[in-house]
């Protein structure tokens, strides 16, 4: 069933039910249910009936997709050890913006990196195409656009850095899935070198197939961290609070507690796009 916003109504749930309001954060829904037990068949029917088209191709962004490939895996469902990797391994989605430069004001033709509708914590590369009273028109790469974006959903675009982890698009399963910067590849001022998740391979990428997100760094995420005055080596440890302002409470494994700031930290699975280069990322 679905209810158009501001349409009053009543619901009598007579059996086990899944909602999606806008009280809720869709991609974490979605991953809940996956993780929780869900079925084929209700895999299924809460694609298919419970979703809307644009719920629909939202999930369909999710690191989670395809169903049968995801959502129905029987790990998904019952492996403590899957659900302990995603603790270690993967970021919080975070509505926290670092990427906002507070003295930039933006302009017609400025390239921008900007929240779409402005309540999404990806970030997708367009162009200002307008821009009155504090509020602005942006055309994204893929030829969507939004009208009348607040400023604060507005970022500055700046090519990737080596070691920012962002969001990469794979055409042919028409998904999104977590990657690393590696470089920016070679004689090339669009294209770039990404690591994926948990993968040895290395893909070449154009710039309009990657997206930066809102993220964060969570209590039980396995890091590498720059130990205090030590800031040659990285040091392996676990984030155990997160102190606001970018500043973590990182456990190192040799038992030293100690923080460290967003900027010195990176997950342990991401050295592997460094090994090359035993300095690691250089942000």
């Amino acid at each position: 069933m679905y209810v158009p916003h501001g349409r009053l109504h009543t619901v009598f749930n007579l059996d086990s039910t899944i909602a999606i309001t806008a009280n809720y954060n869709l991609d974490r829904v979605w991953e809940a249910a996956c993780n929780d037990g869900i079925t084929d068949v209700k895999a299924r029917i809460m694609y298919n009936l419970v979703l809307n088209s644009e719920q629909r191709a939202r999930v369909r962004q999710t690191r989670l997709w395809p169903m049968e490939e995801a959502c129905t895996k029987p790990e998904h469902r019952t492996s403590k050890a899957v659900k302990k990797q995603q603790l270690e391994d993967f970021p919080l989605a975070s509505d926290s913006n670092f990427f906002n430069d507070k003295d930039w004001s933006p302009k017609v033709s400025d390239v921008v990196e900007a929240k779409y509708k402005g309540d999404q914590n990806e970030y997708y590369r367009g162009t200002i195409t307008r821009a009155s009273h504090g509020t602005y028109d942006v055309l994204y790469v893929d030829g969507d656009r939004n009208y009348k974006l607040p400023r604060w959903a507005l970022a500055r675009f700046r090519m990737y850095n080596k070691g920012e982890l962002v969001d990469v698009y794979d055409e042919r399963r028409d998904q999104w899935y977590l990657a690393i910067v590696r470089r920016p590849a070679p004689g090339s001022d669009d294209e770039i070198e990404v690591m994926r998740y948990n993968q040895n391979g290395i893909d070449v990428v154009h710039s309009d197939k990657v997206r930066r997100f809102g993220w964060n760094f969570r209590p039980g995420n396995k890091v590498l961290a720059k130990f205090l005055d030590d800031k040659t080596k990285w040091h392996p440890g676990t984030v155990v609070a997160d102190f606001g302002n970018g500043q973590f409470s990182i456990k190192y494994d040799d038992g030293v507690v100690a923080s460290a700031h967003r900027d010195e930290m990176m997950y342990q699975w991401a050295a592997k796009a460094f090994e090359d280069d035993p300095k690691g990322v250089h942000r």
